[in-house]
């Protein structure tokens, strides 16, 4: 969640940053909504939608938090999705969100927002990624 220990792991923190990896555009956003007053990566909605304003297209976004309405648990604040990231799929239409940070029941689980195919991700999990010019 912190991004702390991704350089020990040889891997590149994608927090409001996006790169380009073998054909494949990734590209990130960290934390959650903010729901207490003392805390790193706790955002308000205005924070990520100045963040996302200008972020461009990718094929695969990892988020700590889900956008609004995906696998986000409306009733607790400290759960609820970001009304800009679904904004942002909404217009840019990645091929792939990954995202963490709630507890959807299994069936209940949202796997699909427009065209973009939605990952609750726990732990570990290997995804088969279906992604045209990949080029590994």
């Amino acid at each position: 969640c912190t991004g702390y220990y991704l350089p020990d792991l040889g891997a590149v923190e994608l927090h409001r940053q996006h790169l380009r990896w073998h054909g494949i555009t990734l590209g990130g956003l960290n934390g959650c909504l903010r729901y207490k007053e003392v805390g790193e990566y706790m955002y308000e909605q205005a924070d990520v939608e100045r963040f996302l304003a200008h972020f461009p297209t990718v094929d695969i976004f990892l988020s700590h938090c889900p956008p609004r309405g995906v696998n986000d648990e409306d009733t607790e604040r400290s759960h609820r999705g970001w009304d800009r990231l679904r904004a942002y799929v909404e217009r840019k239409h990645p091929r792939y969100l990954l995202h963490g940070h709630t507890y959807p029941r299994e069936d209940e689980r949202v796997s699909r927002l427009g065209t973009t195919q939605i990952e609750w991700v726990h732990g570990t999990r290997v995804l088969e990624l279906d992604l045209p010019g990949y080029a590994l």
